[in-house]
């Protein structure tokens, strides 16, 4: 299948799958306010989706941000997809319950989550959490955190859905005419896998990690602001910072992180990587040589074999 139709099909499974779920005005939380480029392509997949939603969005966040914003009786409670339901990024998973305890009654749904667990113990724990709230709909996006699902959360409703990036809209953006070289993309953070052999990585491949712009100078006027906002909430006892942090991502610093993905991934030919969505995004770009290598608990090889293994020109290598 090529990557313009495997886009197609995969956004129409979770338009299919999501959007009858979502019969009220809603919040969005727990969003990526940060420089993991592959995160805020969910979250633009996400926004794009919504768009098509006949309900209004009452507020949207950060895990620290106020969660409780904007959030009425019939409201239902949307929370980011990505990589980290389970114990190997545990903030996440802390506001996720802190949500959902806090909300008893309303509905729940959680964009599709790679779920992972490295302790056992932690897994339990959260299956006597879950059990406790039927309210919440678990959105799974490969077949091994699906299997967890109906294992470990059978009170819960739980659906086999993509990640929610296919659901970006690319016409907004310019793209490269004339792609060259090769790039390999390797993560470098506690995902990484080190027992996979990189032998098939050309050598005039150009090796990067996710362009991270903490250290740009966009990010640095972000936290200075913030600082100074920071002072005049203390003086006065407001909560200014948090309101700027939402207008200051969602209106700027997104845009910017979606854009330096795309740009980064789509000046090249031939793309190798280790993080997931520099693949996804590869495939959502339409490119015809990409190679993806698994990271370190299996999260990139589960998704692949469930969703891109018939894709043209995309293979796993492990």
């Amino acid at each position: 299948m090529s990557p313009q139709d495997k886009k197609k099909q995969l956004e129409s499974l979770i338009v299919e799958s999501i959007t009858p779920l979502i019969d009220h005005d809603y919040v969005l939380l727990d969003l990526p306010y940060h420089s993991n480029l592959g995160d805020t392509l969910i979250w633009q997949g996400e926004l794009d989706f919504l768009r098509c939603i006949p309900f209004k969005c009452h507020h949207s966040t950060w895990w620290g941000g106020n969660a409780s914003k904007g959030i009425k009786s019939d409201s239902t409670i949307l929370l980011h997809g990505g990589g980290n339901f389970g114990d190997i990024w545990p903030s996440h998973q802390i506001f996720r319950k802190k949500v959902i305890e806090q909300f008893p009654n309303n509905k729940v749904i959680i964009f599709p989550q790679t779920i992972y667990y490295s302790d056992r113990r932690k897994l339990e724990d959260d299956a006597v959490f879950f059990e406790k709230f039927s309210n919440v709909i678990i959105s799974a996006r490969d077949e091994d955190s699906y299997q967890i699902c109906r294992d470990f959360f059978p009170n819960n409703k739980s659906m086999l859905v993509p990640d929610m990036a296919f659901c970006m809209d690319m016409s907004k953006y310019k793209r490269e005419k004339q792609p060259k070289g090769n790039l390999f993309v390797r993560r470098t953070d506690l995902e990484i896998n080190e027992n996979v052999d990189y032998s098939i990585v050309p050598k005039d491949v150009v090796e990067s990690d996710w362009v991270w712009l903490e250290h740009s100078r966009e990010y640095y006027r972000r936290y200075m602001i913030e600082k100074k906002i920071s002072r005049f909430d203390q003086f006065l006892g407001t909560d200014f910072k948090n309101l700027f942090n939402d207008l200051y991502w969602h209106h700027f610093l997104r845009e910017l992180n979606v854009k330096t993905a795309i740009q980064f991934i789509d000046k090249y030919e031939s793309i190798y990587t280790t993080r997931m969505h520099a693949a996804i995004l590869s495939v959502i770009l339409g490119k015809k040589n990409v190679v993806l290598f698994d990271n370190s608990y299996g999260k990139s090889s589960s998704f692949y074999n469930t969703w891109l293994k018939d894709v043209d020109g995309l293979s796993l290598s492990c």
